[in-house]
């Protein structure tokens, strides 16, 4: 953990909860706690409602559009990426 620069990385196994129901897994993850940004630099594995997805990396920026003041993000996933969908599970 870095105060200074309001950011810390994580190491061994680390488990993500994500708000749209998805579990991700990674050796390493690098939070910037200022910005709400997170990398994990390596391979990442996501299971969720509809399928998994397995990449070799994953990038997480938190968006804020000050016209609106409506927060977004995008989660991109890249370095060679697997998709597993499930359609059978979509209601």
């Amino acid at each position: 953990m870095n105060f200074i620069k309001q950011s810390a990385e994580l190491n061994g196994n680390v488990y993500i909860d994500m708000t749209n129901g998805y579990k991700a897994i990674s050796e390493k993850i690098q939070l910037n706690l200022k910005l709400g940004n997170l990398i994990a630099p390596n391979s990442v594995e996501a299971s969720g409602p509809y399928g998994k997805i397995i990449a070799g990396s994953m990038e997480l920026f938190k968006d804020f559009d000050n016209k609106t003041s409506q927060v977004s993000g995008n989660l991109n996933f890249s370095d060679g990426v697997t998709l597993i969908y499930l359609p059978s599970t979509v209601k």
